[in-house]
Order: structure tokens, then sequence, then C-alpha cells
């Protein structure tokens, strides 16, 4: 989805905020949902392509924008869909229980999360644990690895892997 609105906008950039969230200048600009349904897998995109700044609630305008906000121009929805199904066409084509190394490269590149503080809520795993529960962790975001999962570093400096869950940046207000 990136992909497909930076080549409509090239003047707009994407990022990524692990697992579904794409960011634009800080601000929530769209997401993917996926829904395991027996063998399948249903998924949902959402991207906010020509909201103004009054189509959006009064609480959501701090976090979230339009890429019409962004590049002060209308966008052609028919060409960020062409775009997005290609993307999602060559996902298909490519389905791997890991994410290809060029791809794991670009998704790094985009991350908006990398090196941020975060409280996290989720299941997390260390190298030499089981699968645990967590909630309000501080860590230091890593890198997206190759099976999805994000890299995080707890306050003592161990490495976990976040299999699941939500991520909040840390402010100075978050934790208290």
């Amino acid at each position: 989805m990136a992909e497909g609105v930076e080549s409509v906008e090239p003047g707009v950039r994407v990022d990524v905020k692990w697992p579904n969230d794409l960011i634009v200048e800080g601000r929530k600009v769209g997401g993917v949902l996926c829904e395991r349904c027996g063998e399948h897998v249903l998924v949902g995109v959402g991207l906010n392509l020509n909201h103004e700044r009054c189509d959006f609630p009064a609480g959501l305008l701090a976090t979230a924008t339009s890429v019409r906000l962004v590049s002060g121009r209308p966008v052609a929805h028919a060409d960020v869909l062409t775009k997005v199904v290609d993307a999602l066409a060559r996902i298909r084509a490519s389905l791997l229980p890991e994410i290809p190394a060029s791809e794991l490269a670009a998704l790094k590149a985009r991350s908006s999360l990398a090196g941020c503080g975060l409280w996290i809520d989720g299941i997390v795993r260390h190298s030499s644990e089981r699968p645990r529960n967590v909630e309000r962790l501080p860590v230091t975001a890593g890198n997206i690895l190759a099976d999805g999962s994000l890299e995080v570093h707890d306050d003592a400096g161990r490495r976990l892997r976040l299999i699941s869950g939500t991520v909040r940046r840390a402010t100075a207000t978050s934790g208290s």
C-alpha cells in the first residue's frame, strides 16, 4: 500500500508502524487488518486519500491525516487502487513462511518505530523462553524480522520478539 501511494504521489513518504499502520509525517494515513477464516485470510485495507481536515473528528486531527492534506492536491482513487492491487498480487504470488530479504529491507527502511521507546501489550518471546503475555512493558523498538515479528529490547537489554500485540510510543506522560 505504501508503494501504491508513493507511486501516485512521489512527494509523499509512507512509513510503516508495526504491525499494520501506514504513517505519513507522524500521523496515520491508513492500515491493514487480516483475519483468518478457516484456511483463508481476509484482508481489509483502508487509506485516507482525499479527506480534508473537516472530515476528521476533532479527536483525530492530531493523529490522522490524508494523502491530499500532505500533497496539497486530490488523489485519483483508481490510480492508487490499481497500484495496491498490483502489490497484493505480487505478495500473493510469493507467499512464503518468511518475508523475502529484498522486501524485508524495504520494510525496515519504512519502519516508523526503529529506535523509539515504546510501551507494548501482547505476546513476546525471548529465544530461551516460552512465549509470554506482557502489559505496558517499556521497550526500545528494533527491526521488523523475517517472520513478521518486531524485535524489541527491554530495559535489561534483552532482545525479545513481539509476536502479536499493540505498540504505543512512550512519552514523558505515558508511563505514569
